[in-house]
């Protein structure tokens, strides 16, 4: 299931944005949060 942070983590993992991804995880996103299509930012 897809959620709210899933799509902008990912996405900012698919970019390289070092600055976003450091701002999302300091406020303890779910790195296993899935974006859309049911992938983690680890697997984009």
């Amino acid at each position: 299931m897809a959620e709210p942070w899933g799509n902008e983590l990912a996405s900012a993992a698919a970019r390289g944005d070092l600055e976003q991804l450091t701002s999302l995880l300091q406020n303890n996103v779910n790195v296993n949060a899935q974006n859309g299509f049911g992938r983690t930012a680890l697997q984009v």
